[in-house]
């Protein structure tokens, strides 16, 4: 039985379950990916927390620091010690890259995808996904003459 996540009636728990189950017969996740995946389907936060709690209780999240043998608290602590302006660099960092080495012909709405989907992938925080590829393509799409650079006439 399947449970339609616009079904309002339905236990937000169910829906959330099976959103992660189905997920995780895919392929191995992260606790991470599969909240990101609730949030996109609207599942209350709430339910979410419970769910992804009981799937890490049986061992079903992939956790890997944790797989890696790192502790637990000395992973909660250096994620804590990030800060957003750490997080915008890293961002601007892995766009630049990016920007470098993407194809001149695309459209700045197939940048934009492209951009915000490498972030997300690296788990960088949408709100500063959004502000860096914003900044990154503004800079990137303005004309010479808007910034005041002189033509080959020598006219401003």
């Amino acid at each position: 039985m399947t449970t339609d996540p616009e079904d309002h009636d339905a236990d937000p728990e169910v829906i959330a379950r099976e959103i992660a189950l189905r997920l995780l017969d895919a392929r191995p996740r992260t606790r991470h990916e599969l909240a990101t995946a609730l949030a996109r389907r609207r599942v209350p936060d709430d339910a979410a927390t419970t769910v992804l709690d009981r799937l890490s209780d049986v061992g079903l999240v992939d956790d890997e620091l944790r797989r890696k043998g790192i502790d637990r608290t000395v992973a909660e602590d250096a994620l804590g010690a990030i800060t957003v302006d750490d997080e915008i660099a890293a961002a601007r960092e892995i766009v630049a890259r990016r920007l470098r080495s993407m194809p001149d012909d695309l459209t700045r709405v197939a940048r934009s995808r492209r951009l915000f989907g490498l972030l997300a992938r690296k788990g960088i925080p949408a709100g500063v996904a959004q502000r860096v590829v914003r900044e990154a393509l503004d800079v990137d799409q303005v004309d010479e003459s808007e910034l005041g650079f002189e033509d080959s006439s020598g006219q401003p």
